[in-house]
């Protein structure tokens, strides 16, 4: 949950933060800054005041890096993310407010200064379990001095500022010294009998383009047993392993995690969901018991959710 702290004047800009939010799947509140408080499983705070205000109001939660929530503020001209910029998401929400508001980000932290991505932000955009946070503090102070070195898994390709990219035939991501295992990504992905593969192909891009993840990082894709042929057909092109389940199956994981049931999905396939439950029963043939990171996206006859590690921020 996002927490959009406004002040009266800013009640316009609060409702258009929360379209962006709403368009890219984030659950949000709106508050009066009057009658604002801190409440827990709040993920971040967007606050439309002053950063003394902001920074004021949230002192009280402000005690690790790797577990606060991220604060950003937002002004007239400008986008701030002042806490838990990298593992928390603030410069990636950060990013996705400047973009759409059309305001300037500015930075805070020494390593996006130097316009290099910090070890903690990489684990997080790359979907890596975190270091120590003494290895963090490490080796982002050595990359402020220079490159550091990267190795990847075979067949991950991309570039990123502060790194010199190699590849090797190992199932872990490598900083330096310190070795990083990937978190899972579950895709679950519901559609209509006979739908056209494309329209697959493209929900599911969508749904990995709203949560800044690249196609090679899923791990499993998930369905419901009717609707193999077609998910199959539609995600081909990322060369996963489909796997597919009951209606019982499905339907017991709607009630064990709690999800949202769909009436009109009850009365065509006799489950009352398909990509939410499918998501997260993949992750758990992995061996992980994770949560949504995007809860289903509707696009065209077809629904995605992904599903990853209960510790992933944003």
């Amino acid at each position: 949950m996002i927490t959009i702290v406004y002040t009266t004047n800013n009640k316009r800009l609060a409702q258009e933060i929360s379209k962006i939010l709403e368009y890219y799947k984030y659950d949000y509140t709106l508050i009066d800054i009057k009658e604002f408080s801190l409440s827990k499983d709040v993920e971040g705070y967007i606050f439309l005041s002053s950063t003394g205000i902001a920074i004021r109001k949230v002192k009280e939660i402000i005690k690790d890096k790797l577990r606060d929530p991220f604060l950003i503020v937002v002004n007239n001209n400008y986008v701030i993310p002042l806490l838990s910029n990298h593992i928390g998401g603030g410069n990636y929400i950060g990013k996705i407010l400047a973009i759409n508001l059309n305001k300037e980000i500015v930075y805070s932290t020494a390593t996006d200064l130097k316009g290099k991505v910090g070890v903690d932000e990489l684990c997080r955009t790359l979907f890596l379990e975190l270091p120590k946070k003494k290895d963090i503090l490490r080796l982002n102070k050595e990359l402020l001095e220079r490159d550091l070195e990267l190795y990847l898994p075979e067949g991950w390709n991309i570039k990123i500022n502060g790194y010199k990219v190699s590849y090797h035939d190992k199932d872990y991501v490598k900083v330096e010294d310190v070795k990083l295992k990937p978190l899972k990504v579950s895709v679950g992905v519901g559609c209509r009998r006979g739908i056209e593969s494309f329209k697959i192909y493209w929900a599911v891009k969508k749904a990995l383009y709203l949560r800044n993840i690249p196609s090679w990082r899923i791990d499993i894709i998930g369905t419901i047993n009717l609707r193999k042929r077609e998910v199959r057909e539609g995600c081909k092109r990322f060369n996963r392993e489909i796997l597919t389940f009951t209606k019982e199956e499905l339907n017991e994981a709607v009630k064990r995690y709690n999800l949202e049931r769909s009436e009109f999905v009850y009365k065509h396939v006799g489950t009352y969901g398909v990509a939410e439950p499918s998501a997260l029963l993949g992750l758990e043939s992995l061996k992980i018991k994770g949560k949504l990171i995007l809860k289903k996206l509707r696009v065209r006859g077809v629904t995605v959710a992904i599903a990853s590690h209960p510790t992933y921020f944003i």
